[in-house]
């Protein structure tokens, strides 16, 4: 092998080490869903205090409201999206912001949240947020606050989502 080879194969092997050293480029997405939000943010940002996280399944995680049921109180549910078949999370993702011809569904893209964000409101349900960011993708739904009151769900989505993106 002459010197020029050895340069580009040397070359080569420093530009694949610099960009999987990026954490969003390489790193794995999280798996633990209860790690990415304490109580305390969870509180602040829906307004009313909730208990400790409780771990539903592998990639969910939930914070409930004291006394939550499902007509009264506030939940949060967090979802990390693992692969599906030969689906990466961020090939999931794109499938999931496409715009689909059914009545009653609603995507609205959001910009300067992750790499990509899509609020989806299905039928009568309030938002739901889906954020990537490399190959991270997870979904922040609250449960409670009534549909009218959806731009300030979306707000509290949003926030939530930025804390998790910091430890990301």
């Amino acid at each position: 092998m002459n010197s020029k080879s050895k340069f580009a194969i040397g070359v080569l092997a420093l530009s694949i080490l610099a960009l999987c050293s990026a954490k969003d480029s390489c790193a794995a997405p999280p798996t633990d869903a209860c790690s990415l939000l304490t109580p305390a943010q969870v509180s602040a940002a829906l307004g009313v205090p909730v208990g400790a996280a409780k771990q539903e399944g592998q990639f969910d995680c939930e914070w409930d409201q004291p006394g939550w049921t499902m007509v009264r109180g506030v939940r949060l549910l967090l979802h990390i999206l693992g692969p599906v078949g030969t689906l990466t999370p961020a090939q999931r993702f794109n499938t999931i912001k496409m715009p689909l011809p059914v009545k009653g569904i609603i995507k609205t893209p959001l910009s300067g949240v992750g790499d990509d964000a899509v609020y989806i409101i299905r039928g009568a349900s309030a938002p739901e947020l889906t954020v990537k960011k490399g190959n991270s993708v997870f979904q922040v739904r609250i449960q409670g606050f009534p549909r009218t009151q959806s731009n300030q769900i979306k707000a509290k989505e949003k926030t939530l989502a930025q804390d998790v993106l910091a430890k990301l």
